[in-house]
C-alpha cells in the first residue's frame, strides 16, 4: 500500500515521535520514558501513544487532576503535527471512526481489563492514544473480551462500586469520572462525596491497584510546589473567574476548549463541598460578589447542600 510505505518513511524522519518498535523487549518494569510520543503503524492505521506517570494527591485542599489530561494535550498537538507532515507529502489520512479500545484489542496491541481500560505493554493503562486511518471507510470490529480472570482488585478498591464481577460488570453511572460533569446533585450520599473527595477530574484508583500496572504505579509522582499552588482549591476557584487567567494557568492541562472555566469551577466547587464547605466560606462569599452570573448561580445552589 503506497500510503503506508510513504507514511512509514515520513514518521522515521520526525524528531517529535519515537517508533513503538524501539520498545521491543522492554518490560513495564523497565519502562521509564514518560516524555515521548510513540508511534506504531500497520497497513490500515497509525497509532500515537503518549504515556504518563500517575499522580498522587493526598492533601484534601489540593484538587486532583489526572495526569492524563495534560498528556492528552501534548498528544493532540503531536497528532496535528503528524497530519501536517503527511499533508506536505500528499499522504491522505482520516480520523479513526472505530472505538479505540476495541481496535487495539482486535489488533492484539493491548488487552481489555475489567475496569474497561486497555493494557498496552510497556505503558500499562497509563497512556492516551490517538489513531489515524489510511481508509475513509473502516470495517467494524468484533466485541472484546476482558482478560482479568480471577483478579478482583479493581472491584474491591473502587470507592463507589462502579465495577462488578458480572458479564456486564462496569456501571458507568457509579464511576467517579461520570459524576465529574457539573455540580453534584443533592441526592449524592455523604459516603459517595467522601469517596470523590478532592478528585476534580479523573480518579485512577482502579489503575493504581491493578497488578498489571504494578511497576508503573510504583513510579507515581507526588505533586510539586507549582502544582500545589495552581490546584489549591481556593486559587483554582478564583482563576476560574477569568477566562484569561484560566487559559494562562490551566490551558496546558485542559486545553482551550475541552474544559471551560465555568465547567471547571463546578468541579472545584464539588471538591470544596466534599472537603467541608465551611472551610471555604470566605472564598465562597468573595466569589458570590463577582460578576460571573453562572458561577453566582452555582454558589446559590450550595444553600441546598
Amino acid at each position: 500500500m503506497e500510503e503506508y510505505e510513504q507514511a512509514k518513511n515520513i514518521l522515521k524522519t520526525l524528531s517529535f515521535v519515537v517508533s513503538y518498535e524501539s520498545l521491543a523487549g522492554i518490560s513495564t518494569e523497565q519502562f521509564d520514558d514518560f516524555e515521548s510520543v510513540f508511534y506504531k503503524i500497520d497497513e490500515e492505521y497509525i497509532y500515537l501513544f503518549k504515556p504518563y506517570r500517575p499522580l498522587l494527591v493526598e492533601n484534601s485542599s489540593i484538587g486532583f487532576v489526572d495526569s492524563y489530561y495534560a498528556a492528552y494535550q501534548t498528544l493532540y498537538s503531536v497528532k496535528e503535527r503528524v497530519k501536517s507532515a503527511f499533508a506536505e507529502k500528499n499522504v491522505q489520512v482520516y480520523p479513526c471512526l472505530l472505538p479505540y479500545k476495541g481496535l487495539m484489542v482486535s489488533k492484539k496491541i493491548g488487552s481489555l481489563l475489567r475496569n474497561t481500560l486497555v493494557f498496552v505493554k510497556p505503558f500499562g493503562t497509563f497512556f492516551c492514544v490517538e489513531i489515524l486511518s489510511f481508509r475513509e471507510k473502516q470495517e467494524k470490529i468484533a466485541a472484546s473480551e476482558e482478560v482479568c480472570e480471577d483478579c478482583d482488585k479493581c472491584i474491591r478498591f473502587c470507592p463507589t462500586g462502579a465495577i462488578a464481577q458480572t458479564a456486564k460488570g462496569f456501571r458507568v453511572e457509579r464511576c467517579i469520572r461520570f459524576w465529574q460533569n457539573g455540580i453534584l446533585p443533592v441526592s449524592v450520599s455523604d459516603e459517595d462525596r467522601r469517596a470523590i473527595g478532592n478528585k476534580v477530574l479523573g480518579c485512577n484508583i482502579c489503575q493504581l491497584v491493578c497488578p498489571l500496572n504494578k511497576n508503573i504505579s510504583e513510579k507515581a509522582i507526588n505533586p510539586d510546589a507549582d502544582y500545589n499552588a495552581l490546584f489549591n482549591l481556593e486559587t483554582f476557584a478564583v482563576n476560574c473567574m477569568s477566562k484569561k487567567e484560566f487559559k494562562e494557568n490551566y490551558g496546558s492541562v485542559f486545553g482551550n476548549n475541552y474544559i471551560r472555566p465555568t465547567r471547571a469551577f463546578s468541579f472545584v466547587l464539588n471538591a470544596m463541598i466534599n472537603d467541608g464547605k465551611e472551610k471555604y466560606q470566605k472564598i465562597i462569599d468573595l466569589l458570590k460578589s463577582g460578576q460571573n452570573e453562572q458561577i453566582k448561580k452555582m454558589l446559590e445552589e450550595l444553600e441546598e447542600i
